[in-house]
Formats: C-alpha cells, sequence, structure tokens
C-alpha cells in the first residue's frame, strides 16, 4: 500500500541560503585573505559564490583575516564614500542561514583605500565540518545576512572548514 505524501530534506541537495546583494557595485571585495590563505575573487558584480575556495578556522582559536576593497574607476572620482564597513556571518550550525546567535562574527567599518585586518574567534564548541562564511563589503551602514541593498557594494560566500586542531607532541 502506499503510504501518505511526505517531504523530506536531505543534506547537500538545494542549499537554501538566502541571497543578499548588490545589482550595481562601485567598489568590490579584490582580496579576501584567512588565516594563511590569500584568495583574489575580483568584481563578481555584487555577489560572489566561493564555495569551491574552502578556507580552515580550528575551533577555540582566533583566525586571522583581512579584506582589501577597490573602488572602480568610474567612481573613484567621486569619492561618494569614505569608509567602508564590513561584516562576517558564519552558519556555525549548519542550518543555511545566519540568524543564530553567535553566527554574527564580525561587524566593524574601516577605510575604504587599504587592507582591513583583524581575529575571528572560533567558538571552543563549533561543530565540526563543513559550512558557509559570508562576507559583506558595504557603505553607509553595516550589511545584513539577507539583504539586497544599494548600499551593499559585494557580497561573497565561502566554504569554512571547523576541525579541531591537530595535538602537538613533543621532538
Amino acid at each position: 500500500d502506499w503510504s501518505t505524501l511526505q517531504s523530506i530534506n536531505t543534506l547537500g541537495c538545494g542549499e537554501r541560503y538566502c541571497a543578499a546583494y548588490a545589482s550595481k557595485s562601485d567598489g568590490y571585495i579584490e582580496k579576501f585573505s584567512f588565516g594563511d590563505v590569500d584568495y583574489f575573487s575580483g568584481n563578481d558584480g555584487g555577489w560572489g559564490l566561493h564555495s569551491k575556495q574552502r578556507f580552515i578556522a580550528h575551533v577555540g582559536m582566533e583566525m586571522p583575516f583581512s579584506i582589501t576593497p577597490v573602488k572602480t574607476i568610474e567612481h573613484y572620482e567621486l569619492d561618494a564614500y569614505f569608509r567602508a564597513y564590513y561584516t562576517i556571518f558564519i552558519d556555525f550550525n549548519r542550518d543555511s542561514d545566519f540568524d543564530d546567535p553567535g553566527e554574527y562574527v564580525l561587524k566593524d567599518e574601516g577605510p575604504t583605500d587599504k587592507p582591513y585586518s583583524w581575529k575571528i574567534p572560533i567558538p571552543k564548541n563549533a561543530p565540526q565540518g563543513l559550512t558557509r562564511m559570508r562576507v559583506i563589503l558595504s557603505r553607509k551602514t553595516l550589511g545584513k545576512a539577507c539583504e539586497r541593498s544599494t548600499n551593499i557594494l559585494e557580497v561573497e560566500d565561502y566554504s569554512l572548514g571547523i576541525f579541531s586542531p591537530c595535538p602537538s607532541s613533543p621532538p
């Protein structure tokens, strides 16, 4: 006999992360560095899915990162904004959203003409495995995880592997 209709969600099929992007960008993220890996993403026109680029983080550690912003030449003379706003979200519990406590990991502002660097603390209780990291460069205000706005200059999504560091053994 046939059973009743059931919906089943499987992992890895049809990710449902919300959209966040700008339709036209007058600035973008040229380079994103995480740990000791530099990734040159270039101009994605508002949103870039860089999930093939995987960064590694270790639970309980602070991971250094930097964002190198670029103003496009056609808008450079206008100098319409003097500060860039940086926002980073990490989906620590891997539930395909950035709404949970602790997933809004960075919100700060910095100059538009040089790299911005800081450290992201990875919680000791962060589940291990592969997840999504969203990096947002905006003007006038901090970016929201699911925002489509003219204030957003560029959004880049990356894969982030969270693992326990290898134990160190004496020589």
